[in-house]
């Protein structure tokens, strides 16, 4: 038997999607190659500053549209792929972007609520609105 959600663990779905939704709105070719679909298969919204850091995971400062090579697949550039090489590409083509990464990479927030992903989704809510 499928063990039940909690509502804790669906809000931080809700909210990692509409996330998602929003950085591929402001984002809606790679960043890196500019191609956008239908030539790349679908453009992905990558944290530049991994999910697990809860601070900036749903700040819409920390993402960036990505093709699924720039993204997880290019042993050359790409996010998760080759790393190093994406942080100075970063660095070189997105200096405001990488400052404002290097600013908050050990933001934290504590205690991660409900109530607290709530307030997530409300704000992207809004921030979805405006765009």
């Amino acid at each position: 038997m499928p063990r039940k959600r909690s509502q804790k663990s669906k809000l931080q779905d809700q909210a990692d999607a509409l996330w998602a939704e929003i950085i591929r709105c402001i984002w809606p070719r790679c960043a890196v190659c500019n191609e956008a679909p239908p030539v790349v298969r679908n453009i992905q919204a990558h944290h530049l500053i991994g999910r697990a850091r809860r601070a900036t995971r749903y700040k819409i400062e920390n993402g960036i549209g990505l093709c699924p090579s720039h993204h997880v697949f290019s042993s050359t550039l790409s996010a998760h792929g080759a790393p190093l090489a994406f942080s100075d590409w970063l660095r070189a083509t997105h200096p405001g972007i990488d400052q404002w990464v290097r600013e908050h990479h050990r933001d934290i927030v504590t205690p991660i609520t409900e109530g607290w992903y709530r307030e997530q989704i409300e704000r992207l809510e809004q921030f979805k609105e405006g765009l």
